[in-house]
């Protein structure tokens, strides 16, 4: 974000959150960095956008919107110019020397220790005794500049006590010290604080990546999962429609050979009373030959017996035992539970088969996740060490000075 007055501009890469380098849109209408969203692209599986996570079926090939890229550089131009010419009225440090309505500072005087408006400024350049006087852009604690036991202005800084001293104490109390320029100091500390500051974009940029990938991976999965629901459903759907099936023939086939073996009795019992009809008509044939009292008629011949077939009765319908068909109903079962186990074991949380860090991340993850050098970390341990006492060493310094 650029600010300009009371005005912001959104005018910053997403990614790596700095203002755009060769600004490129893609297809949804969104601006990233060339490289950022390349870099970015190369790290996912699937092709989407950091911003609204819509994906396309292959990375575009882009063109660095040079318009946009100029009419940014025009614009950070004339921020920096609005700003330097503000810089000094935004601090709203007041004039020292003004009366009720005080101006505002432009100047502040280490030697003077007041910090000065146009007016009251004027002295220290017209006037020789005043001209040696060290100015800065206006501060408002401009005591914390100055020695609280000399009373005199902050020129070097001890890297062994991590504070300001002024000239007396490099040959009072760190006399045998190690101190240099206070301008110095600064500078290196600048420069460690820029250090950080881009090792934190690019540990955040890299943050950011991560996030959006792990974002697109669960949205990935979810879609999978849901597709995998809606296969599962149908694949069960279809083996239940299949063993339905399975059953119905299975029932069709018992009744037609029950219906089968129905007809094949009628057709026996038919034959069978046509035989029984004519066998007992003979049979009382027969027993009016006995009780007749002419016997010379059984000599005249005997009433013919006729000859049947012999009657091997109903075939049995072919259908398998009953104990068969419970036997092939629980193999069924043991088969599809056994199927089930080996899937659900497949898709359990507990399976962390393929969950194995991959030992090139691991290779190249730095030791050091901000990346500095060793004389930098000790320099950066050394000045958080040293904050934790700053304030108790003031204050004895304090309480020496009052005492004397």
């Amino acid at each position: 974000r650029i600010s300009s007055g009371k005005d912001t501009y959104v005018l910053g890469c997403s990614i790596c959150l700095e203002l755009f380098t060769e600004p490129v849109s893609t297809l949804c209408g969104h601006n990233y960095c060339k490289a950022c969203i390349t870099g970015f692209w190369s790290h996912c599986d699937v092709i989407c956008c950091p911003l609204c996570k819509e994906t396309f079926d292959r990375a575009p090939k882009f063109r660095v919107n040079t318009e946009f890229r100029d009419i940014l550089e025009m614009f950070k131009r004339a921020v920096v110019q609005e700003d330097a010419g503000s810089a000094v009225r935004s601090c709203d440090v007041p004039c020292d020397f003004c009366p009720a309505q005080r101006g505002q500072a432009v100047q502040s005087c280490l030697v003077c220790l007041a910090s000065l408006c146009s007016t009251h400024l004027e002295p220290h350049h017209s006037v020789p005794a005043l001209k040696w006087h060290q100015l800065v852009p206006p501060v408002e604690s401009l005591q914390e500049r100055v020695c609280g036991k000399h009373k005199k202005v902050h020129q070097f800084f001890c890297r062994r006590e991590q504070q300001a001293i002024c000239s007396a104490c490099t040959k009072d109390q760190h006399v045998d010290h190690d101190f240099v320029p206070l301008e110095e100091e600064i500078s290196a500390r600048k420069s460690l604080v820029e250090t950080l500051q881009r090792n934190v974009r690019r540990i955040l940029s890299k943050k950011n990546v991560e996030l959006t990938k792990i974002q697109t991976s669960n949205r990935s999965s979810r879609l999978n999962v849901e597709m995998m629901k809606e296969e599962i459903d149908k694949n069960f759907e279809d083996l239940l429609l299949l063993l339905k099936a399975r059953m119905v023939e299975l029932m069709e086939e018992l009744e037609e050979n029950q219906k089968e073996l129905e007809q094949q009795a009628q057709q026996s019992l038919g034959l069978l009373q046509q035989e029984i009809h004519k066998c007992s008509e003979i049979s009382v044939e027969m027993e009016k030959l006995l009780q007749t009292g002419n016997d010379f008629k059984l000599l005249q011949g005997l009433p013919s017996i006729p000859s049947y077939p012999q009657t091997n009765g109903v075939r049995a319908p072919k259908t398998p035992p009953l104990e068969t068909v419970r036997k092939a109903v629980a193999d069924i079962k043991t088969t599809v539970n056994q199927q089930m186990n080996h899937i659900m074991a497949r898709v359990s949380p507990t399976n962390d088969g393929d969950d194995e860090l991959d030992p090139e991340t691991t290779e190249n993850e730095p030791d050091d996740e901000l990346g500095l050098s060793y004389e930098s970390r000790y320099q950066l341990e050394e000045i958080t060490a040293s904050d934790q006492s700053q304030s108790q060493r003031n204050w004895r310094e304090t309480y020496v000075t009052n005492e004397e």
